[in-house]
């Protein structure tokens, strides 16, 4: 029987990829929360 009480591979991606993007609004969030610049956070998120 398919996935029978089981996430299948694409269910189990899309919550992974869904707590990632949480913590990374969470991390983002708090960096505006300091009053960093959007340069600042994007040096954050991707380094030079």
């Amino acid at each position: 029987m398919f996935a029978h009480n089981q996430q299948t591979v694409g269910q189990r991606l899309y919550s992974l990829t869904r707590e990632a993007y949480l913590q990374l609004l969470h991390l983002v969030q708090g960096l505006f929360a300091q009053n960093r610049s959007c340069e600042q956070v994007l040096e954050v998120l991707m380094p030079a």
